[in-house]
């Protein structure tokens, strides 16, 4: 497990700290490639660290569309500008439609995603494409 902070300590005060917010709020990046994660435990990350930009959860046979969309429906769609989900079998087109929420995406990896169409990379390449030429 691999992680990134800008230094704050984010005591949280149910554990007696000072501070009122979850331990976790400023944690930029999360490397959990090849942990085989519960949905319960991937949605506390999205729960618990939602100023995320970098998210790594290649390589994880858990990985479903279910989770992509909590993700692209939760406050990680302002942050998040980098996410690898390369080798998780169950991920399929529906997640890639589902990324277009996430308004900072700079790179994305589904490498190795055996359910994800030509199709579908073609049709999210073109909604980024038009997006950044309206901004």
């Amino acid at each position: 497990v691999s992680t990134q902070s800008t230094g704050s300590s984010g005591i949280n005060a149910e554990y007696g700290g000072r501070e009122n917010r979850p331990r976790f709020r400023d944690l930029q990046g999360l490397q959990l490639s090849g942990c085989p994660l519960s949905d319960e435990a991937i949605f506390n990350i999205i729960k618990y660290c939602p100023n995320l930009r970098h998210l790594d959860l290649s390589y994880n046979s858990n990985m479903n569309d279910r989770v992509i969309d909590a993700i692209c429906t939760s406050d990680l769609t302002y942050s998040l500008t980098k996410i690898d989900f390369s080798g998780c079998p169950q991920i399929t087109d529906k997640s890639l439609l589902l990324m277009k929420k996430c308004y900072d995406i700079t790179w994305l990896d589904f490498r190795s995603c055996r359910e994800i169409t030509r199709g579908a990379v073609s049709g999210l390449l073109i909604r980024f494409k038009k997006r950044a030429c309206h901004n």
